[in-house]
């Protein structure tokens, strides 16, 4: 089996999520530690749709144990994802998610580094 390949841009994105979140799960509200990884990005549409795996709409930090649950259960990752950002939305997100989209990881890293950045301030900031 081969693992996943991450790369910086998966990096970065999967930082800006979790400090975005101010590293709760957006489920069950658990509370992380800053860098553990109990904390996941997880998406709603895979990662491997290249046109929704940044989409800051597509993905929210998990705990290990939300993000399983929902991937067991899609109709029911279906229905929290619907709760949490409306059927308008999700009906865009869901277009997006059927586009085809040509990679740029190295704009991608770059656009989410300075994302992640801003949160990281931010978050440190609140937790002053």
């Amino acid at each position: 089996m081969r693992g996943v390949r991450i790369d910086l841009a998966d990096k970065y994105f999967s930082l800006y999520i979790r400090y975005r979140a101010n590293w709760k799960c957006e489920r069950c509200q658990k509370q992380f530690e800053v860098g553990s990884q109990g904390l996941h990005c997880s998406h709603f549409w895979g990662r491997a749709r290249e046109s929704t795996r940044f989409d800051p709409v597509n993905c929210v930090a998990h705990c290990h144990g939300c993000h399983s649950f929902l991937t067991a259960n899609p109709e029911l990752h279906r229905e929290w994802k619907l709760k949490q950002i409306g059927q308008a939305e999700y009906d865009r997100l869901m277009i997006r998610a059927h586009t085809t989209q040509k990679k740029d990881r190295t704009l991608t890293a770059t656009i989410y580094k300075k994302l992640y950045e801003e949160e990281k301030l931010r978050f440190e900031q609140i937790a002053a």
